[in-house]
């Protein structure tokens, strides 16, 4: 059953790598998340996750979470890639968050010709941190047991090049109807609000036209759309 938007979290997260039977730690930031806002007592039974598929059951105590029992995920099938051009104001936020809800993996920011977003070099670091911690806090509220990457802004020409997936679907208006994807890797490509120029669609030339329905959508919900229609065809629980 799917939870709902406002639902508390009895989930926590810990550093990678940490999971294993016996006394797991905290940071004192997830303490305090606890503690302070989910209200959780000492001795409650609880899981912690580690955003790469260990999950771990136990207590919760003063020096962290006595771990009984762990259990190993299997990632989602396909690993699915967003590709998209950043929009402006606060919209960006939005992506990242409801993607990471709906089952991406991957989350590459794209500068193209007609970006209205271009973040200099030196500004790039915080940036992804900033990014990262908004698909961890995603991750946590909708219990996902592998947390997204966020990579840094590129352009799509060297995103192209490193793109490893097996399908690649290209939003577009005037596409065909999304079907199951091929293969276990997707990648998804979205522009921003003027769309992708006509060199870059040359570009994208291999990928698959896919419709997101009549109505002309906005950047940010062309991209949170995408994944949710991916993650549905594929029939793999979110």
């Amino acid at each position: 059953m799917h939870g709902t938007s406002d639902r508390v979290s009895r989930r926590l997260p810990v550093e990678a790598g940490t999971i294993t039977t016996g006394l797991v730690p905290l940071t004192s930031e997830t303490r305090h998340y606890a503690s302070q806002v989910l209200r959780i007592a000492y001795g409650t039974e609880i899981e912690v996750f580690d955003g790469q598929g260990m999950t771990g059951r136990g207590v919760l105590t003063a020096d962290g979470v006595e771990v009984a029992t762990t259990t190993h995920h299997a990632m989602a099938a396909p690993h699915i890639t967003l590709y998209q051009a950043i929009p402006k104001g606060d919209r960006w936020d939005l992506v990242l968050e409801k993607a990471t809800e709906l089952g991406v993996d991957t989350i590459v920011p794209l500068l193209t010709q007609w970006s209205v977003v271009n973040i200099p070099n030196s500004k790039a670091g915080p940036k992804v941190d900033r990014w990262q911690k908004i698909v961890q806090s995603a991750a946590r509220q909708s219990e996902r047991v592998y947390t997204p990457v966020v990579n840094a802004q590129t352009s799509l020409a060297d995103a192209l090049k490193h793109a490893q997936e097996e399908t690649h679907w290209l939003a577009d208006a005037d596409g065909v109807a999304a079907t199951a994807p091929v293969g276990k890797s997707l990648g998804i490509w979205v522009g921003p609000e003027a769309g992708f120029s006509i060199q870059e669609v040359e570009l994208l030339a291999g990928a698959t036209r896919v419709s997101l329905g009549r109505n002309i959508l906005r950047s940010e919900t062309a991209g949170i759309f995408a994944v949710g229609i991916a993650r549905l065809a594929s029939q793999d629980a979110l």
